[in-house]
């Protein structure tokens, strides 16, 4: 794929891709007085020395369409707008390519280091491409599109993403070129992405951060190798490894380091003890418990600090006791918490927390 000017000519290939008139007045954010809108219409809008409407080709064919504007003086914003992509040809990975082309594009040719974007809140595929190259959501707006009112978030980009395989691993690396890595490893029904919002504390500290998928739910002796392919791959391309890790993600983290120099490792909910975990389960599968017997965690002496819920309903408090009391973990309880932060009051609660470690450790490290 590649992004050229929008030209003239353009204009009715993307304009047929709204197919009915409320598609039309949502994309367009009802800027356009009639539909269907004509080429010199769409030609109008894009008028002044800030606009750069860019067309998405690949080969001859046109798969999407994207604007890039300057919302004001400051030369150092840009907005995108009146994204669409050919429904026809959706599935393919061309939203997230025009994205990453355009942001490119953005910072490159217009010297952005700031880019921002609104999506309606129901537009859930949307927003999930969104986040999924490095936007997050800073706020929220109301509009009114043809007569009705629609919420729609306000996204930001300020980071720099790819998304290597390391090996067989998804993974998706977020932040400008370091010595200083994350690696973020999530707990069950995770995603490499969850690693963009705890991006937005470590790499303000200076850290690269690189997110996983790593497939949890299978057998220890199946996901450690994968594991600690990855753990190969952060010493050899960064200086300084550190660890954030959630659930029992926190356990497979302490299996593969245990016997390397970390930096730093924050956990959220850890599973500490598995053959304790197991243990207080209602049933068990053997050959996993007799896996867990025969490959304790042996060593640790990373700095560790722990975030749990004052009751945790996954993980009892007693699960991580021994491993709290032998190697100093500096413990946070959030009162009302749970075993998955997932509202608002959590996750502001969690961000407050991981920007205290990160800013404690950095002053340490100036003493």
């Amino acid at each position: 794929m590649t992004l050229r000017p929008f030209k003239i000519n353009d204009a009715a290939t993307i304009l047929s891709w709204c197919r009915n008139k409320r598609a039309f007045r949502l994309w367009s954010a009802d800027r356009y007085k009639d539909f269907p809108a004509r080429p010199e219409e769409m030609m109008e809008q894009y008028r002044g020395e800030n606009m750069y409407p860019l067309t998405a080709v690949v080969g001859e064919a046109i798969v999407g369409h994207i604007l890039l504007r300057r919302p004001s003086k400051d030369k150092s914003v840009i907005r995108l707008g009146f994204v669409i992509v050919d429904d026809s040809k959706r599935g393919k990975g061309y939203g997230k390519q025009m994205l990453r082309h355009a942001i490119d594009y953005a910072r490159r040719e217009l010297g952005a280091w700031k880019i921002t974007l609104g999506v309606f809140c129901d537009n859930l595929p949307a927003l999930e491409c969104y986040k999924s190259v490095g936007f997050l959501i800073t706020g929220a707006n109301t509009f009114s599109i043809d007569g009705e009112e629609r919420e729609a978030f306000e996204m930001e980009f300020t980071m720099e993403t790819e998304e290597p395989n390391i090996g067989s691993t998804p993974a998706l690396l977020i932040g400008e070129k370091s010595e200083k890595v994350f690696l973020f490893v999530h707990g069950l029904r995770g995603r490499k992405e969850e690693a963009l919002a705890f991006a937005e504390v470590a790499v303000p500290n200076g850290y690269q951060v690189l997110g996983i998928d790593l497939p949890v739910e299978r057998k220890p002796w199946e996901v450690l190798p994968l594991l600690e392919e990855v753990r190969d791959y952060l010493y050899e391309n960064w200086k300084h490894v550190s660890i954030r890790a959630n659930s029992i993600g926190s356990w497979f983290s302490l299996l593969a380091f245990q016997r390397e120099k970390v930096g730093q490792v924050l956990f959220v909910s850890p599973i500490l003890d598995m053959k304790k975990f197991i243990e207080g389960m209602p049933t068990r599968e053997d050959d996993y418990y007799e896996w867990v017997i025969n490959n304790p965690i042996a060593c640790w002496d990373a700095p560790t600090y722990i975030l749990r819920p004052e009751v945790d309903m996954v993980v009892s408090e007693e699960t991580g006791r021994n491993f709290i009391s032998q190697h100093h973990c500096h413990i946070t309880i959030m009162p009302g918490g749970e075993h998955w932060f997932h509202t608002t009051e959590q996750f502001a609660f969690l961000k407050a927390w991981e920007e205290r470690v990160l800013s404690y450790n950095r002053a340490s490290a100036c003493d």
